[in-house]
């Protein structure tokens, strides 16, 4: 009795080492995926506000270009530093 308890014990124990390893390697995708994500649309913005400025529009709007990428990347490390 005592034998079939441990090993009932010990197959949930596995079941869950098993379950939150597969949970902190999505965690670890995830975060990668963000941040490649992250590093497009940045180099996105500043490409973008390089055509425009070489087209002579308005200073806001390259400005405005990089500036709310920029705003993003800042709000996002934020969030994570205090979700620590």
């Amino acid at each position: 009795m005592a034998e079939t308890e441990q090993a009932a014990r010990l197959a949930r124990e596995a079941e869950t080492i098993k379950y939150e390893l597969a949970k902190f390697e999505a965690i670890r995708q995830d975060n990668r995926r963000g941040q490649w994500l992250g590093f497009v649309i940045a180099l996105s913005a500043v490409v973008a506000a390089s055509i425009t400025a070489y087209f002579g529009a308005h200073p806001s709007v390259s400005i405005a270009l990089v500036g709310v990428p920029i705003l993003g990347i800042v709000k996002a490390i934020i969030n994570s530093r205090s979700d620590r």
